[in-house]
């Protein structure tokens, strides 16, 4: 990732890519479900091999088909939305900026990654073999933004120094200034830790808990 120009901002052209993706996802999806069986398979074991089913319907199939890019997608949007919010200072805008940009490409790789592996899967063609190639892709993405991450925070240390905390405000992890108009402040160890008074910083943690809360909850009403 360039980091050159911090003004660029090109995070509606990643969620538009999304769009496009599970737009794929979904077109291929409507190609494969005439062959579909019934009653469709709904989860598949390690070994690649169907141990779960319910009766075949539109709603399930594209339902089971889109949950895994479209939770995907919520998670971009969010984070756009929180980190797109006006920042106070040079610092917390170029963070905000450069982690969002991290943050759009993953999230599309990944909605690739999880869209091309349930149609596989919904192909009948998965193996033992095709969860770990989808790990490996997975562990590598993560190895990727760890490193990306990094070269965002010795980027902006360089262009805006860290800005002066009030140690008094710290309570091990958490941050509390209602005075403090960042979002985002950096501790003593050069840690981003979020100030707990802004409702944004809120906001992003339920933007976080939102895609594993709907799973659950969709899992659940699914039996």
């Amino acid at each position: 990732m360039n980091m050159a120009q911090p003004t660029v901002d090109n995070s509606s052209r990643w969620l538009m890519g999304s769009l496009c993706a599970i737009a794929v996802v979904f077109g291929i999806a409507w190609a494969m479900y005439p062959s579909i069986p019934d009653p469709m398979p709904t989860h598949w074991n390690a070994a690649g091999v169907p141990d779960n089913f319910a009766k075949k319907a539109p709603t399930t199939y594209f339902g089971l088909i889109l949950l895994g890019p479209g939770t995907i997608l919520l998670t971009q949007f969010f984070v756009q939305l929180v980190t797109s919010s006006s920042q106070d200072s040079e610092r917390a805008r170029l963070l905000s900026l450069h982690t969002r940009q991290v943050t759009n490409r993953a999230c599309t790789a990944l909605i690739v990654l999880v869209g091309a592996l349930v149609l596989w899967a919904n192909s009948g063609n998965s193996g033992p073999v095709d969860i770990w190639i989808f790990l490996l892709l997975v562990l590598l993405l993560v190895i990727w933004m760890v490193r990306m991450a990094s070269q965002v925070r010795k980027h902006v240390d360089a262009i805006a120094p860290p800005e002066h905390y009030d140690p008094s405000k710290f309570r091990g992890p958490w941050y509390w200034d209602p005075q403090d108009p960042r979002m985002i402040v950096d501790d003593a160890a050069g840690n981003m830790i979020l100030n707990f008074a802004r409702p944004s910083a809120w906001a992003l943690c339920a933007g976080i808990a939102a895609p594993g809360l709907l799973i659950v909850a969709l899992a659940v009403l699914a039996g």
